[in-house]
């Protein structure tokens, strides 16, 4: 399941929504940062306080749920002053954002595995930027079915945003099959082909865009 959040947030959303911890995290970060940051949290919210309503049938407000991310690790969440929600099993929670517009994913591991989520906005993109992140496979395939690069970068990005890697794996360590549409058939990851249920996604604003379910290795 996913949300996208293109909204304005607004000053009473935003003290509304943010927990003490994440409001001085807001604080330090950069007036360009900011936006996309705070975009990214209230789509995560969102989407978990909607798991919550199906699963519990409570309503928790946005600020007790405070979202857990550093830039080594996948984003977590918490439930605060709610100590009756337990979660038995593990969620997988992925954020994407750009220009002040978010997507949130989040999946039940055991049934769907992790997830990984990646949006961006149209942007021109040299040969050489694309050539860093594309293999020739892909490249050529790009021009051969007229497929935005943006779009395999997507692909790649949400991939690596499942497996927790971040961009400490090297996009060309993995392989895209796409069609004459765009849509992702397969991956492979360092020789291996991985099991994943992909969707092709696209918002006002956000052109491109990707879903991935990525079941664990050795399940």
């Amino acid at each position: 399941m996913f949300y996208f959040w293109e909204e304005e947030i607004s000053s009473v959303l935003m003290k509304q929504s943010l927990s003490p911890k994440e409001q001085s995290q807001y604080e330090q970060l950069s007036e360009k940062k900011q936006p996309d940051w705070l975009a990214g949290r209230i789509a995560a919210k969102h989407i978990i306080s909607q798991m919550i309503r199906n699963q519990w049938h409570r309503e928790v407000a946005p600020i007790d749920i405070e979202i857990i991310s550093d830039s080594h690790t996948r984003p977590d969440f918490r439930i605060l002053h709610h100590d009756d929600i337990v979660f038995h099993s593990e969620y997988s929670l992925s954020l994407s954002h750009t220009k002040g517009k978010a997507i949130a994913g989040l999946s039940l591991i055991e049934e769907t595995g992790y997830v990984g989520v990646d949006i961006e906005h149209d942007r021109e993109c040299t040969e050489a930027f694309s050539r860093s992140f594309l293999t020739p496979k892909e490249y050529d395939s790009c021009i051969r079915y007229h497929i935005p690069f943006l779009q395999i970068w997507c692909y790649k990005e949400a991939f690596l945003k499942a497996i927790g890697a971040g961009l400490a794996l090297h996009p060309h360590a993995i392989e895209t099959t796409i069609n004459n549409r765009g849509e992702l058939l397969s991956l492979i990851q360092d020789g291996q082909e991985r099991r994943i249920r992909p969707e092709k996604l696209s918002f006002p604003g956000c052109p491109f865009g990707a879903i991935l379910y990525v079941e664990p290795y050795g399940e």
